[in-house]
């Protein structure tokens, strides 16, 4: 179920014909993929996955309500994302790789660019 609703998510998010070519393939069967969201201070909405090759891919709103940029693919490599805003209004992202590395990244400005990942101490353990 958790599969069929992040290929809806994913289809319904192509903002015009033809953008779908340009978009993450996220596995079908749930493999491999992850998906999360946060609301920028100004209430656009930021979203946030992996594909079955470990690809972190982004895209936002362009304006609260509105439609949505393009998929943008970060650099790294991740099974898992998450997402969360920081009292001050800044995204910040946290991703697990395939050897339970703990990752994160943040917005340098609420609503801005992006840090490089930085990485935790230690490792999660299956």
């Amino acid at each position: 179920m958790a599969s069929t609703a992040l290929a809806a998510l994913a289809a319904l998010l192509v903002t015009t014909p033809g953008s779908a070519a340009a978009a993450p393939r996220f596995a079908s069967d749930g493999y491999g993929s992850s998906i999360a969201a946060a609301r920028n201070a100004d209430g656009r909405l930021e979203l946030f996955g992996t594909d079955s090759t470990g690809g972190v891919w982004h895209r936002r709103q362009v304006s609260p309500g509105a439609g949505w940029t393009g998929w943008e693919k970060f650099d790294g490599s991740l099974t898992q994302v998450a997402a969360q805003t920081n009292a001050d209004g800044r995204v910040e992202l946290f991703g697990v790789d395939r050897t339970g590395g703990v990752w994160h990244r943040w917005q340098t400005y609420a609503g801005g660019g992006w840090t490089g990942w930085d990485k935790f101490d230690g490792a999660l353990r299956p």
